[in-house]
């Protein structure tokens, strides 16, 4: 019957150390073998007479012999440790390989969330830009009223006041840029230079999403922006002027 391979395999470091652990058990074993077969001398331990000259050379032989097996274990346990550092670093190697996979997969991963990170960015630098060009507008026709041909004191209060509302609202538009991303509660735009925004302004944008056409009619209406055209319409009328981007 075959066997069945090992599905987890020993190391390197550890099979050098189970290595020495074998020649270190076999010759252990069989010094103690060679130790019984050894005669027992049975003489006087002080005169040392009545030892057989046999005996003698068999226990020189074994003791010599012992010698031997005992400088064998020793050199292949010298052997299997300067084996044993090379063995580490191939395991170490092999660690470092999977990390390093690992990682790769990881960074794969990254440019979706770039993707959509740089996406956001964009969306929210056109509506900047698009904001700034209308504050350059109104502060262009400013400048254009304070130098060209006079006019009454009402169209001055006017255009500085359009350009005021203009600076007003800035910061909720751009905060609103990202509300469909980020799932913020939309701000509301001041209606005036006084700083007041429409009753009952949608919070989130689920209710954004699902307020009536009468109702998008009546914060157009609001904002002074036109009120023609369905629902859909109407609303993406509103979602521009709030400076909110598509979802």
């Amino acid at each position: 019957m075959q066997a069945l391979p090992d599905p987890d395999p020993p190391s390197s470091s550890s099979a050098s150390v189970t290595a020495v652990e074998g020649v270190l058990t076999r010759n252990a074993s069989r010094s103690y073998m060679m130790m019984e077969q050894r005669p027992v001398d049975t003489s006087d331990p002080f005169t040392g007479s009545g030892r057989p000259a046999s005996i003698a050379s068999a226990s020189s032989s074994a003791a010599a012999l012992w010698h031997d097996d005992l400088a064998q274990s020793f050199s292949q346990l010298a052997a299997s440790l300067r084996a044993a550092p090379a063995a580490s670093a191939s395991a170490f190697e092999e660690l470092a390989a999977r990390v390093a996979v690992l990682e790769n997969a990881r960074v794969q991963s990254a440019p979706d969330v770039l993707h959509t990170r740089l996406e956001a960015v964009e969306a929210t630098q056109k509506q900047i830009l698009e904001t700034l060009e209308r504050l350059q507008t109104t502060l262009d026709e400013v400048q254009a009223a304070a130098t060209g041909p006079r006019k009454s004191d009402e169209d001055l209060i006017k255009l500085l006041d359009e350009f005021k509302l203009e600076q007003m609202r800035l910061p909720p538009r751009l905060f609103n840029a990202t509300v469909f991303k980020s799932g913020a509660a939309i701000k509301p735009v001041a209606i005036g230079t006084n700083g007041k925004t429409p009753i009952n302004f949608p919070s989130t944008k689920g209710e954004f999403e699902h307020i009536t056409r009468e109702r998008y009619a009546e914060l157009l209406k609001a904002y002074g922006l036109s009120t023609a055209g369905e629902k859909e319409e109407r609303r993406e009328r509103l979602r521009s002027f709030l400076g909110m981007t598509p979802a």
